[in-house]
């Protein structure tokens, strides 16, 4: 299948609508782009005059900015039928500048004369940034740092922005709601400052059934529903991943009064299973109402790898010897439970655990590999970066380990066994259980603690990671434990805390801040860390060789992984970074890049209204696929049954990829296989439901792990040929396709218009072209290197049916595939890709000459006529090998009337085709050759009558239905003179306060001097500051080393000595 190039993906993104202001002086340092489907709609025009001094603009925001600011302060201005102000949603990627568009919104509002604002993100590290973000626009509205902070106040402030956590907004303090105090200081649901929910991703396990859905979620819901007023500002780059999760979005019009949707839960039911076209055309509707803009810093520039580590045979003997002992644990395990009579309950607990295990042991196995190919990196110039997701910090806390002792490495893998062990034995509590039973059941256990205990498995991989580039002195750790283990000799590790608890808040921002002085040159982050840290070649840093960022370890979720991509991508660079992903040869942890390649699809197309939008190009690893789907079907198909032939369509080379096997024939391979699959554990579904198939393919990739390296390479070699030729047959659904001769049948008129947004649906009537002249044939043909004898002309051996002409086509190898793909005079290139033996068995070769007249002839004869001629039954309705397609595609408001859409479909589809029968979205470019693209959703334009018939008896039904109900806009507030003024002259300080500590001459105290650490003096003076400013800054901090730094950092341009 063709990869799409980043410029069918991708638009240069360009403001709409400033409002007068000079856009070409507010530049966004580095290229901007947006989704191709996204970028086929605009933006509704705003007429919102910003209260934002002119030098603010111009100084401290780009064109982007301003225009992020201004759609959500012109949003908030709606108040919808639910009565609740409407929200804004931001989902621009790393290096947009999300913080600064929040502080510009707040600080917008704040002159307005709204006081009170509240910015809830994930991690108490992200106060720093929304101080500088704050400062870097000239204001000097005071940033509470946190709720415990408010809280020790006596006084409390009459304004300022209120800083907390979500961990904070869900938790009670004295059996009383964290979330009540806060509302408690804003003033109430009369309250309409900006309520801003930054990284809103972690909202998005949500639900609106009470006790459904995590703490997090629920709160944000709750905060929402008790503030009806608050201008609510969501900001994230993957905060919309899945329809199932976005219940937390409640002020977007997805659901509600005025939608279509009465509840969420309704919402789903009727989303949430569509294909992927929807879910483009929901984030086109977002952005054509004025919900959400979704731009992102350009990967031009950066690279992208695969790097396969192969197992050494030392590891193969590690991977082969851990399979073993799992098998031995689960039989143990199921012995057990068959002695006690206990449930399933250890079942679901050993096979969650192997997922974990095998996880780690894959990540814990590229250590090695990763070191070396960084040192090299090192030595040639470059800057490291290492995602993780988990650190093992788990395992380790479980042993209790002292600081300051030494100890053998830990290894997360074994205590992940000994765990499962230790806790999920199924030891039976039951009375009836015999003591001989029991007696045999705890010997069964202690006997397999005791072969955990001396297996040969590895060491915590961060800790080997760490030493292996230099350990902590070289190596910038931003994760997210508390200790670790530092090598001390061959044998013998010392475990250190990375520090204090008062220290331990500001850990990360000091290491971030180590490796971009240059002072580290290899920083490593796990998921704890990946939001709020800058780790990219900024131009403002003295750290700016180019970044190399490997991912050893993949996360769950699509969402974590471009996370933590941003975090070395981000605008101003010196140079984008080179990514490399890390894989083993272990197929089963394709199971891994199966999930986020997913998610991926998923999360292109709702945060950038383009499923192939996400970045990284992983359709080689989408097994979770329709078509992935389908092999493994076949697959199980043929195992089951012990078949004596191969799939069609399988060569028979593949028993070259079968290295496994050491039978002769395909029967007595079958029957290998089939014992696997017994070994696995799997249960193969009779029926053929999505959801069944959909945990099959999830459940064989995991279990997949589980069986010895040789036997899980043959398996997986067998099920990926077939998914190749599924593939082959039809490509995945894709549904966005590019055409090269389109053109409008007529001018575009509108469908339809929703009696609440305003919105229209547009019909677009359009005749595409996918013919190939004989002159295209030639210049394709003359195109390609003469030395590939099989490349020309060839005709069918069979002739088209009730007639003696045998078709002709134009047939060329592809080069990559090693297969040929097929080129009709009628139909264009073909989807498909066949290999010779099939070329050879359906064609045969004929000359230029002798295909002539007959590619013409299907050339001419097809532009209105179908292959099967003038006596077809279905006449004019038939399109099979017709060239021109008449075409209709719905843009604009489609979502809200999907549902209706979808029903005369249903009602339809007997008397339709294969293609009209399926609602696909549709990217046209270059229409008419005037470079103009149209996106939309194709669907029959024979039954449309019936669709506007629908809409037009819902619309003169009478009362106006919950859909129909509108919104209201409110009157700007103007701009408060007063507030002007506190916004950007810097308050007067009180000589206690601004000298804290200091002697009335500016020197520190005998008191102070007393009371500040050597070890915390140092500790600055790392990050490039001197003694005497490390002194000064604690001193008027309050020997606060994360207040120091803030302080440090702030005024990093000032003369402090």
């Amino acid at each position: 299948m063709d990869t799409p190039s980043p410029d069918e993906i991708f638009s240069r993104y360009r403001c709409q609508n400033l409002n007068g202001i000079d856009v070409e002086k507010l530049d966004h340092p580095g290229d901007v782009v947006e989704s191709a489907s996204l970028a086929a709609v605009d933006l509704p025009k705003t007429d919102y005059q910003l209260a934002l001094p002119d030098a603010v603009i111009r100084q401290s925001l780009s064109s982007l900015q301003v225009e992020g600011v201004m759609y959500a302060c012109s949003k908030h201005q709606e108040i919808l039928p639910s009565g609740e102000r409407a929200g804004f949603c931001i989902g621009d990627g790393a290096g947009i500048g999300k913080g600064r568009q929040i502080s510009a919104s707040i600080l917008e509002n704040f002159l307005r004369g709204r006081s009170k604002h509240l910015w809830i993100s994930t991690s108490n590290d992200l106060y720093f940034d929304a101080c500088r973000d704050m400062k870097d626009l000239g204001a000097h509205i005071p940033v509470i740092k946190s709720l415990q902070d408010l809280e020790q106040r006596l006084n409390k402030p009459s304004q300022g922005i209120l800083f907390t956590t979500y961990a904070t907004l869900a938790s009670r303090n004295n059996n009383s709601l964290r979330m009540r105090q806060i509302i408690e200081w804003l003033g109430g649901d009369s309250w309409d400052g900006v309520l801003v929910f930054d990284e809103a991703h972690k909202a998005k396990h949500g639900s609106t059934k009470d006790g459904q859905g995590t703490f997090v979620a629920s709160s944000v819901l709750s905060l929402q529903k008790s503030l009806p007023k608050a201008r609510v500002l969501y900001c994230s780059a993957t905060g919309i991943s899945d329809i199932r999760n976005m219940a937390y979005l409640s002020r977007i019009q997805l659901y509600g009064p005025g939608t279509p949707f009465a509840t969420f839960d309704d919402l789903v039911a009727k989303l949430a299973n569509k294909d992927m076209s929807l879910l483009e055309m929901l984030a086109q509707e977002l952005k054509l109402n004025g919900f959400y803009v979704a731009r992102n810093f350009s990967y031009a520039g950066a690279e992208f790898e695969d790097m396969q580590v192969n197992l050494s045979e030392s590891q193969v003997a590690m991977y082969d010897g851990a399979v073993a002992l799992l098998s031995d644990i689960k039989d143990g395990m199921e012995e057990a439970a068959a002695l006690t009579g206990s449930d399933n309950a250890w079942n679901r607990a050993f096979w969650g655990s192997v997922q974990r295990f095998f996880k780690i042991l894959c990540v814990s196995m590229k250590v090695d590999s990763v070191i070396q190919e960084a040192k090299q990196s090192l030595e040639q110039g470059y800057a490291i970066v290492i995602g993780l997701q988990s650190t093992g910090e788990a395992a380790v806390e479980s042993l209790d380990l002292k600081p300051g002792r030494s100890y053998n490495l830990v290894s997360v893998t074994r205590e992940i066994l000994l765990n499962v062990v230790r806790n999920h034995f199924p030891l039976g509590k039951d009375k009836n259980v015999s003591a001989a039973a029991a007696d045999m059941v705890r010997e069964k256990r202690d006997a397999l603690v005791e072969s955990i205990l001396s297996a040969n498995l590895p060491g915590n991989f961060l800790d080997e990671l760490i030493d292996g580039l230099g350990g902590p002195d070289h190596v910038a750790e931003l994760t997210g434990r508390r200790g670790r283990l530092v090598k001390e000799s061959k044998n013998s590790w010392k475990y250190e805390l990375r520090a204090s608890d008062s220290e331990i808040d500001s850990i990360n921002v000091r290491e971030n801040q180590l490796f971009n002085d240059g002072k580290k040159l290899v920083a490593i982050v796990s998921d704890a860390a990946s939001t709020g840290i800058s780790l990219h070649a900024s131009r403002k840093v003295s750290n700016q060789r180019r970044r190399i960022h490997y991912t050893i370890e993949l996360p769950w979720s699509a969402d974590k992984a471009i996370q933590q991509m941003g975090r070395s991508h981000r605008s101003n660079q010196a140079s984008a970074p080179v990514y490399r992903l890390v894989f083993t040869n272990v197929g089963g942890e394709k199971r891994f890049a199966a999930a986020v390649a997913k998610r991926l699809q998923s999360l292109g197309a709702l945060t950038r209204g383009d499923r192939r939008a996400s970045g990284f190009n992983m359709q080689s690893f989408h097994y979770d696929s329709p078509a992935g789907k389908r092999a493994l079907r076949i697959m199980f198909d043929h195992i089951l049954a012990q078949a004596p032939v191969l799939p069609p369509g399988i060569s028979p080379s593949i028993f070259d990829l079968l290295q496994g096997s050491k039978q002769s024939n395909i029967a007595s391979v079958h029957a290998d296989m089939k014992k696997l699959i017994d070994d696995m554990g799997l249960e193969v579904p009779r029926t053929s439901r999505k959801s069944g198939e959909s945990d099959v393919i999830k459940k064989f990739l995991n279990r997949l792990l589980a069986i010895p390296l040789r036997d899980q390479q043959m398996l997986f070699s067998y099920f990926e040929a077939i998914l190749n030729e599924e593939m082959r047959r039809e490509m995945y659904a894709e549904g966005q396709i590019s055409f090269s001769k389109v053109s409008r049948e007529r001018d575009p008129i509108a469908l339809w218009q929703d009696g609440t947004s305003g919105l229209e649906t547009i019909r677009h009537d359009l005749l595409i072209d996918r013919g190939t002249s004989w002159d295209e044939a030639l210049s394709l043909l003359g195109s390609q290197s003469t030395e590939i004898e099989r490349n020309g002309f060839y005709q069918s051996k069979r002739p088209l049916r009730g007639s003696s002409i045998h078709p002709v086509c134009l047939i060329i190898l592809n080069e990559t595939t090693k297969k040929f793909g097929i080129i009709r005079p009628a139909t264009g290139k073909s989807t498909s890709e066949l290999f010779e033996h099939e070329i050879k068995s359906k064609y045969m070769s004929i000359s230029p000459d002798s295909a002539k007249e007959r590619w013409e002839s299907s050339y001419e004869t097809s532009q209105a006529t179908c292959i099967h001629g003038g006596g077809c039954q279905l006449g004019s309705k038939c399109t099979v090998g017709r060239r021109l397609l008449p075409t209709t595609l719905l843009s604009g408001s489609v979502v809200r009337i999907w549902d209706i859409l979808e029903a005369v479909l249903h009602r339809h589809e007997r008397t339709l085709t294969r293609i009209e029968r399926s609602m696909r979205v549709l990217r046209i470019d270059s229409l008419d050759d005037t470079g103009q693209s149209v996106v939309g959703l194709r669907y029959p334009r024979r039954i449309l009558p019936e669709v506007i018939e629908i809409l037009e008896s819902k619309q003169t039904s009478g009362a106006p239905s919950q859909s129909q109900r509108s919104s209201m806009i409110e009157a700007v507030t103007p701009i408060n003179p007063g507030y002007m003024k506190r916004a950007f002259v810097e308050p007067q300080r009180s000589i206690k306060s601004f000298f804290g500590k200091l002697n009335s001459n500016g020197s520190l105290s005998k008191k102070a001097r007393a009371e500040i650490s050597p070890s915390t003096i140092g500790k600055i003076q790392e990050m490039g500051f001197s003694e005497t400013q490390a002194k000064r800054a604690l001193a008027r901090s309050n020997n606060s080393l994360n207040q120091a730094i803030e302080y440090l950092i702030e005024n990093k341009f000032v003369d402090l000595s």
